[in-house]
C-alpha cells in the first residue's frame, strides 16, 4: 500500500492506494503540533485501509516557509561589473539581498576569462554578517564551476555562515535565474530541515523503520525525504503536479490530457507513459523565473484560446 500525504500549516490530508486500486482518504487539522497531526492521520489511514505500507510520499509545498529573519549575501563573479544596474529577480519577490562583486568567470566553452580575485573575496568575507546565507554565482559556471567552488571554499574558511550555495547546482543559462533560485533555496533550508525531521519521526512512529519516505517534487516525481533540507526549492510547487497525478490515477489514465477543476483555478496538463510533461524552467505566480523543472500545467483558458480540439478527460476535485 502506498500513501500520499499533503502537509500544510493548517491541515494534514492523506490518501492510501492499495494493490487493488482501492482509495482511502483521511484529513485532520493541525492542532497540537505538526508531528502529532501527521502521526494521527497516518495511524488513521493505515487502520482504515488495513494494508502493509510500502512507501509514503509527502507533498510539503504548503508547509515550506522562508526564513525572513536571515540575511542573504549574493557574490557575483564576472569579468567586469555591469555598467547598468542588474535586474535581480529576488528584488521582484521583495527579498533583501546584499550584493558583492568579484572579478572572475569563464566563457561558454569553459575557458577562464580572468583569474578569480581571491584577495577581493577575503575582503568581502570580512563584511558578511555572521549567520548569513551566502550564494555564489559565477559567469560560465554551468560549464566550468571552478571559480564558484574556489570562492565557496575561501568563504567557508573565513565565515560563520548559515549556508553557502553554489548557484551552478541549479540549471539555467541565465546567471540571474540561477542566482535567484539559489537565494530562494537558501531561505527555505531551515524550514525544510525542521519539516523533514518531523515527517521522518511520524513515518517511523506510524509505519515502521522499513517504510520508505519520499518528498514530492515540482515536476511530478519524488526524491528521498532526506533530500528536502538540501534542495527544498525543487519541492516548493509540488502541489500542482500532485493534483494532476491524482486526477490521472482516479481516471486510470496514463496518457492524454487531464483537466483538474479546483476551488481557485481550472488547469490542464498532459501525461505520457504515466508521467506529466515537464518544462525545465518555470515562472512563479508573479512571473519570476525559477531554475527548477516543473510539470507543464497551464490554465484551461490558455488551451481554449489556442484552438486545440483534442478532447481532455475532466476530473473535478
Amino acid at each position: 500500500m502506498r500513501i500520499g500525504v499533503r502537509v500544510t500549516a493548517r491541515e494534514i490530508s492523506a490518501v492510501a492506494l492499495d494493490a487493488d486500486g482501492e482509495i482511502t482518504s483521511v484529513r485532520r487539522p493541525v492542532e497540537r503540533g505538526l508531528t502529532r497531526a501527521v502521526i494521527g492521520v497516518l495511524d488513521r489511514v493505515i487502520a482504515v485501509a488495513g494494508g502493509t505500507v510500502s512507501s509514503v510520499v509527502f507533498d510539503a509545498s504548503g508547509a515550506l516557509t522562508r526564513d525572513t529573519a536571515a540575511g542573504v549575501v549574493s557574490v557575483l563573479i564576472e569579468p567586469r561589473r555591469s555598467p547598468e544596474p542588474r535586474r535581480h529577480l529576488w528584488a521582484q519577490e521583495g527579498i533583501p539581498v546584499q550584493v558583492e562583486h568579484v572579478r572572475g568567470g569563464h566563457t561558454a566553452l569553459g575557458l577562464e576569462l580572468v583569474p578569480l580575485d581571491e584577495d577581493a573575496l577575503r575582503e568581502i568575507a570580512a563584511r558578511i554578517p555572521a549567520g548569513a546565507h551566502v550564494v555564489v554565482s559565477a559567469a560560465g559556471s554551468l560549464v566550468n564551476p571552478d571559480h564558484e567552488r574556489r570562492a565557496a571554499e575561501l568563504l567557508r574558511s573565513s565565515l560563520s555562515f548559515g549556508s553557502i550555495t553554489e548557484s551552478s547546482a541549479f540549471y539555467s543559462d541565465g546567471l540571474l535565474v540561477r542566482e535567484f533560485t539559489a537565494v530562494l533555496n537558501s531561505l527555505l533550508m531551515a524550514s525544510a530541515e525542521r519539516l523533514a525531521a518531523s515527517l521522518s519521526d511520524a513515518v517511523l512512529h506510524s509505519a515502521g523503520a522499513g517504510v520508505r519516505a519520499f518528498v514530492a517534487t515540482n515536476e511530478g516525481g519524488c526524491t528521498p525525504l532526506t533530500r528536502l533540507p538540501i534542495t527544498p526549492v525543487h519541492s516548493m510547487r509540488a502541489d500542482v503536479a500532485g493534483e494532476m497525478l491524482g486526477g490521472a490515477a482516479v481516471a486510470s489514465r496514463s496518457a492524454g490530457r487531464i483537466v483538474v477543476a479546483g476551488h481557485d483555478a481550472v488547469r490542464i496538463g498532459e501525461f505520457v507513459d504515466g508521467l506529466p510533461s515537464v518544462v525545465s524552467h518555470a515562472a512563479l505566480r508573479d512571473g519570476t523565473s525559477l531554475a527548477s523543472s516543473f510539470a507543464h500545467v497551464v490554465p484551461l483558458t490558455d488551451l481554449l484560446l489556442s484552438g486545440s480540439a483534442e478532447p481532455p478527460v475532466t476530473i473535478l476535485v
